[in-house]
């Protein structure tokens, strides 16, 4: 599968792991996180107006709600004493924690057997920051995954909000759609 962002195409099992990662983001979708609920406020608010609606979701990416870039960072990182110390001061770690995570288990739990049987490696760091965080019970969310899988692929990490949005988009146009054609819900 030839991809955009790197020269050599994804080969089977990176194309299998790309699907199983948009498969979870569209029924991430699907749960009352933020950036579904407020498409669904923007839909209602702005008149039916979808560029409108899903700029408000988008809007939403980052900080507390999909860190992607932070997560990527945290992954991406071997200064584990450096993590230690932010856990001890009570920081919170991006991709980790979640009111969803046993949903994430289930929705996610195919990404997460891909990335253990074929990217061992992403996935061996994925569960030493969540044995750190275990006293906490933080678990990782989709940011974990979505960072894990972008490493996978070798893609840039300002590319990761693709991932994010490409997973979530016929969700959320569904959901759009239910909005503003049935009176909303």
């Amino acid at each position: 599968m030839n991809v955009f962002w790197r020269e050599e195409p994804l080969n089977e099992d990176e194309a299998r792991l790309l699907q199983l990662c948009f498969t979870a983001h569209a029924q991430s979708a699907l749960r009352q996180n933020v950036s579904t609920a407020v498409l669904v406020e923007a839909s209602r608010a702005n008149g039916g107006d979808y560029t409108k609606a899903l700029m408000a979701a988008l809007c939403t990416l980052g900080g507390i709600h999909a860190p992607l870039m932070d997560t990527w960072r945290v992954l991406s990182t071997s200064d584990v004493e450096h993590l230690k110390f932010a856990i001890k001061s009570g920081i919170l770690v991006p991709g980790w924690g979640s009111s969803f995570a046993k949903e994430d288990e289930e929705i996610w739990g195919p990404v997460e057997a891909h990335l253990k049987e074929h990217n061992s490696e992403i996935w061996s760091r994925v569960e030493s920051i969540t044995d750190l965080l275990k006293e906490k019970n933080l678990r990782p969310n989709p940011s974990t995954f979505t960072a894990a899988v972008g490493i996978a692929l070798k893609m840039p990490p300002q590319m990761l909000p693709w991932i994010f949005i490409t997973g979530r988009l016929n969700t959320w146009t569904t959901l759009f759609l239910e909005t503003t054609m049935k009176g909303g819900k």
